[in-house]
């Protein structure tokens, strides 16, 4: 697992999803001040929550662990590539 990327793994997984931090955080049951620092690196989720992040978001261990995955679509893969690089 590359920690560097982990929480930013997440984000990206959950943006693809079309879901906010506190839509996340309320379907597997942390407060949004806990999953805004798991996406930040600051805090690790455990296993328990990272399981629910995963079936949540569809994704698979090695997906989410490794920071690659298969794209539905060129589109796709463009837009999360430029979703990480975009400071709001």
């Amino acid at each position: 697992m590359n920690d560097k990327h982990f929480g930013p793994n997440i984000q990206t997984f959950r943006k693809l999803k079309g879901m906010k931090q506190q839509e996340l955080a309320d379907a597997i049951g942390i407060n949004l001040q806990s999953l805004s620092k798991i996406e930040r690196g600051v805090y690790y989720p455990t296993f328990e929550t990272l399981e629910k992040i995963m079936v949540v978001l569809e994704v698979a261990p090695n997906e989410m662990l490794s920071g690659t995955w298969k794209f539905a679509s060129h589109i796709e893969k463009e837009v999360c590539q430029r979703g990480r690089t975009i400071k709001c």
